[in-house]
């Protein structure tokens, strides 16, 4: 091997350790979608919005589909998880829900790691939600 190979292999990994350090590091927001029913309510805080496994009552009323996905590095951790309902609380306080009902809710560990919500957005009276905490 000649002098100026080696120079020219050396730079060139020089360069990839310098565009590896620049690289930004992903952002890994929870990033969600609710999807409107043709009936909506004024929006509400998201302190106020409580998350069921089941419909608390019969008398419900649906105001959309909310959708969220979360990427993560590891393992989903209590930072993940609270990142992760507080975006699904939001989306329904902005369309007056004080319920969230969980679908779907599952974590993929597969190339692109991720935990994916799918929820439905009610509204239930409050005698009604008093009733089922």
């Amino acid at each position: 091997m000649n002098v100026r190979t080696t120079i020219c292999t050396l730079m060139g990994v020089l360069a990839l350790l310098v565009l590896f350090a620049l690289t930004p590091k992903p952002v890994l927001a929870p990033k969600g979608i609710v999807l409107p029913a043709q009936q909506v309510r004024a929006p509400i805080s998201a302190d106020h919005v409580m998350i069921y496994h089941r419909a608390p009552s019969a008398t419900t009323v649906t105001l959309g589909q909310i959708r969220v996905e979360l990427g993560f590095n590891n393992q989903p951790n209590e930072d993940t998880k609270m990142a992760l309902f507080q975006k699904i609380k939001s989306l329904a306080a902005s369309v007056g829900a004080n319920g969230v009902i969980v679908n779907y809710l599952v974590s993929n560990d597969g190339i692109r790691k991720m935990i994916t919500f799918i929820g439905t957005a009610v509204y239930v009276p409050q005698s009604a939600s008093r009733s089922a905490q």
